[in-house]
């Protein structure tokens, strides 16, 4: 099942841009520049090519299964893609948008919304408002995709290191040999993967803050 996740064989960006400077454009530059083995879908409904890249108006449009989607467009518009992803057959979303439990009890209900739809549809979510995965052996980093850029390229190991804060992950130094695989999960939210499924890697490491609630 993890594989899908941190291995997948095809990846959708909901919301893909060619502006690099958006979460859309961000996520599909760094896929492209660590060269991606996999098929890359982008989907937005305003263009029929991103980056060199085919692009579709929505999910179901694309040809053949999606193993991972990730979805960088506005909260309210996240539940439709979600829907869309579970009637796909998408295996795994990771939700990169802000604006859910974090704002307070509408947020809330849109979350539940969105996990209701994905588990009818046998979707895994991680998020929402999440900086994603790191998995160098995949040549996928959406923590921090303009990092591994501009260093050297990422090398696999035998450790993984899952975060209820991303920012503890980013002094990680995503690129450094021996980080195969990560996510984050926030404190408080359904988790889409138990840290104890997590056992394709030798060993792992935990990192978890306590707020003050």
């Amino acid at each position: 099942m993890l594989d899908s996740l941190f291995n997948p064989s095809s990846v959708a960006i909901i919301g893909a841009s060619n502006d690099p400077q958006k979460s859309g454009g961000m996520f599909l530059k760094s896929l492209l520049d660590h060269h991606f083995e996999g098929r890359i879908y982008p989907v937005n409904p305003g263009a029929s090519e991103i980056m060199g890249l085919k692009s579709y108006k929505e999910v179901d449009e694309i040809p053949g299964e999606v193993d991972l989607a990730i979805i960088t467009i506005p909260a309210q518009a996240t539940l439709k893609a979600v829907s869309g992803c579970a009637d796909k057959g998408v295996k795994f979303v990771i939700v990169h948008s802000a604006g859910f439990g974090e704002l307070g009890p509408e947020g809330k209900e849109l979350e539940a919304q969105i996990v209701k739809t994905a588990r009818e549809g046998g979707t895994r979510v991680v998020g929402p408002n999440c900086m994603g995965i790191y998995s160098p052996e995949a040549k996928i980093n959406m923590v921090l995709p303009h990092l591994t850029a501009i260093e050297k390229p990422p090398e696999s190991g035998s450790v993984s290191f899952i975060g209820q804060s991303g920012w503890s992950i980013l002094c990680r130094r995503p690129g450094d040999k021996g980080h195969r695989g990560l996510y984050r999960r926030d404190k408080g939210r359904p988790p889409a993967v138990h840290p104890g499924q997590a056992d394709c890697q030798k060993k792992a490491g935990y990192h978890l803050e306590v707020g003050p609630d």
